[in-house]
């Protein structure tokens, strides 16, 4: 794990490590501060232990394990977290786990077959977007009702055929980074309050191109900045640097 401060001086650091080498999962923190980390697969193995990282301390704790391989989690609210997907593995189950007990259930099913399924909470409805191997030719955005537990296909994207990363700007709009082949160069901003519009933004010195998948990059959106930062990610080769993007329009 990377420690990145945002000052004067932008820096990365090296903040801890997982007993194991896991990639492709993903990363929920809680109320006070913890980080969480789910899914992934090691070299020989997909991943069900979920590790508890405590920046006080700089520790990394073993603190649950999964029923099921799972790698897409969102925050349901301070004590809940839903799963979804693998990277590597259809699923439609839910599974729910406990940021208190840290008990893990299966809760429910999306009705869906997801691989990659990263997604964000908006009101009552969680917004997952959807891409399975079984069906490599379209992504879809789905809509889940925390509510009455119904999940509807809101609206069809073109298929991204590696890892699409979510970041949101904590009110309505999340943007994709990744997961787009040609013309590589832009992010998809999505209005979810005005579902059937999709606008593709054309970045400056994006690190995509039109002749490798971009996959595996972190990206966090800093609000009284109105930016997004982007870490590292995979295009022919790995990306260590970082970059940051300004939002000008909403």
């Amino acid at each position: 794990m990377t420690k990145f401060t945002n000052t004067t001086s932008d820096a990365i650091a090296l903040a801890a490590r997982l007993p194991v080498g896991i990639y492709a999962g993903s990363t929920i923190s809680d109320s006070v501060g913890n980080i969480y980390y789910f899914g992934g697969s090691t070299r020989s193995t997909r991943n069900r232990v979920v590790y508890k990282f405590n920046p006080n301390t700089t520790q990394v704790t073993q603190v649950g394990e999964l029923p099921l391989e799972l790698s897409n989690a969102i925050k349901v609210d301070d004590s809940r977290v839903f799963l979804f997907g693998h990277t590597f593995l259809d699923h439609s189950s839910i599974v729910g786990f406990d940021l208190v007990s840290y008990e893990s259930t299966i809760v429910g099913d999306l009705g869906y077959n997801c691989t990659k399924a990263p997604g964000i909470r908006y009101k009552d409805d969680l917004w997952i977007l959807c891409s399975s191997t079984l069906n490599p030719t379209s992504t879809t955005m789905l809509r889940y009702n925390l509510i009455n537990g119904v999940t509807t296909a809101v609206k069809s994207f073109p298929y991204l055929a590696e890892t699409p990363s979510l970041v949101w700007d904590e009110e309505s709009t999340p943007y994709i980074t990744e997961g787009h082949q040609y013309p590589g160069d832009f992010v998809i901003k999505y209005d979810l309050e005005k579902p059937s519009d999709i606008h593709f933004i054309q970045v400056k010195m994006y690190p995509g191109n039109a002749t490798y998948y971009y996959t595996g990059m972190g990206g966090v959106y800093v609000k009284k900045l109105n930016r997004i930062y982007l870490f590292g990610g995979l295009v022919s080769i790995p990306l260590f640097s970082g970059w940051k993007n300004d939002i000008h329009t909403h």
